[in-house]
């Protein structure tokens, strides 16, 4: 139960990292002002880049891992839940004013969310289970810490 808690305290300051990465853009203001733009062709136009891309698929690739590891879901239903938090969030960088609302960032976040899930469920039948979670508990505690640690420096940065 302990562990389960403390997973969830893991996935909660990912949320908000994500948060703060996607939504407040690591406390940079947006360059052009206010976006009005909704992209609705994938992986097309300006705001498309293979590198960006690829960073999103690896940033929701987490999300599916902390699913698999909190909820006793399918992975489908997994991925719907990704996908909804995915399109609340895209919405919010649209009203918000702090990014444009994007159908490939959309498919490559889930799609992350996905690859994250599939992972978690392929690993843990070829590896004993809590030698697994151990793996990912640590993992994932590394990197939140490195996290939190990048966004304070970002928000030192700018605040100067």
């Amino acid at each position: 139960m302990k562990k389960k808690i403390f997973y969830i305290a893991l996935f909660i300051i990912y949320i908000l990292c994500l948060l703060d990465i996607f939504l407040f853009k690591m406390y940079i203001p947006p360059k052009t002002g206010i976006y009005n733009e909704i992209n609705l062709i994938p992986f097309y136009g300006d705001n498309f880049k293979i590198f960006g891309s690829l960073l999103h698929i690896l940033a929701f690739i987490p999300f599916g891992i902390y699913l698999g590891i909190i909820s006793k879901r399918k992975s489908s239903e997994s991925v719907i839940v990704g996908f909804i938090f995915i399109i609340l969030l895209e919405t919010s960088t649209h009203v918000l004013g702090t990014g444009v609302l994007d159908i490939t960032d959309i498919i490559t976040n889930t799609f992350g969310v996905y690859l994250g899930r599939i992972s978690y469920k392929l690993t843990s039948k070829v590896m004993d289970k809590e030698l697994l979670d151990k793996v990912i508990l640590i993992t994932a505690s590394i990197c939140t810490l490195c996290i939190i640690v990048f966004l304070i420096f970002m928000a030192l940065l700018n605040n100067r």
